[in-house]
């Protein structure tokens, strides 16, 4: 899995949370360096902040699900401060939508459904 998250600390909160509950994590502190990750390895769960520093998090939700048919397959999470982006066209075309703060266990136990989901 991979989470997008430009605040630091968040980041390492919910890398710790996943990688505890024995998912694979690999981190990213923009929607560029995610996007890197994802034209190297397609994961099976994006976690993805929308403010971030040059790619916006919705802006790589759009590009992972209309433009590239290899990564399409990813469930994508968002995670935002900012409610208003919940209408947003490009916010429907994620899995799951979630408003900060949210707690760490939440999203994992989100995860352990999506990535079951996925494989059956």
């Amino acid at each position: 899995m991979l989470i997008a998250e430009d605040n630091a600390d968040l980041r390492t909160v919910f890398s710790k949370a996943f990688e505890a509950s024995g998912f694979e994590v690999e981190t990213a502190q923009d929607g560029t360096a995610a996007f890197s990750v994802l034209c190297e390895r397609i994961p099976e769960i994006v976690v993805v902040d929308v403010e971030m520093p040059g790619m916006s998090g919705l802006d790589l939700v759009q590009y992972i699900r209309i433009h590239d048919t290899n990564v399409s397959p990813c469930t994508i999470i968002v995670v935002t401060g900012n409610h208003t982006y919940a209408d947003t066209p490009q916010a429907r075309l994620a899995d799951m939508f979630f408003v900060k703060p949210v707690r760490p266990t939440d999203l994992v136990v989100l995860a352990r459904r999506l990535s079951h989901r996925i494989s059956i």
